[in-house]
């Protein structure tokens, strides 16, 4: 059986509510606001760069090298934007085009003979896409589209959110 509430608890809420939302301080009172404090230091330059280039990796593009038991293929893909300063402070992601998806690497598939990863390195100028299987028979790739993304080093974590209204945002697409 639910517990009822007795009209004198409730009538004594909204009393008490009512009154706390009309007494409190709004802007037209005379409600004591402190003093602004000290300007705080310059901030270094938010602005963030972002490259992206789509490249397709044509099947004799691929350097092969097996083993008794794995197949190994692996392509260099020449990426300027890959700089000494994105080396030191800025970030690069790469993306499998999967049919009509791109999805973050590592990446697996599974095409029914052998499980693939395809995974990603890079150094300056210079990322490298390999791709591994457990099928000793060779990976057979074909063209296969990848997506590079790097940013410069002015990006900043925020602890809960990104505060997009605290930097400027440019995107270069090559």
């Amino acid at each position: 059986m639910m517990a009822r509430f007795q009209p004198s608890k409730v009538v004594l809420f909204f009393i008490l509510s009512f009154s706390m939302v009309y007494t409190s301080c709004n802007k037209e009172d005379d409600c004591e606001i402190g003093p602004q404090g000290p300007q705080g230091p310059s901030g270094e330059n938010g602005a963030i760069e972002i490259y992206s280039k789509i490249v397709t990796v044509a099947p004799n593009d691929w350097y092969t090298y097996n083993t008794s038991a794995n197949s190994n293929d692996s392509a260099v893909l020449s990426i300027p934007e890959i700089t000494q300063a994105i080396l030191d402070n800025g970030m690069v992601v790469c993306y499998k085009l999967d049919s009509t998806v791109y999805k973050s690497m590592p990446f697996s598939q599974f095409n029914g003979l052998a499980m693939k990863t395809f995974q990603f390195y890079f150094y300056l100028g210079n990322l490298v896409v390999t791709c591994n299987s457990n099928f000793v028979g060779g990976n057979n790739l074909g063209n296969e589209t990848f997506k590079a993304v790097v940013a410069n080093g002015h990006l900043r974590l925020m602890p809960e959110e990104i505060k997009a209204d605290e930097f400027d945002l440019y995107l270069n697409t090559k």
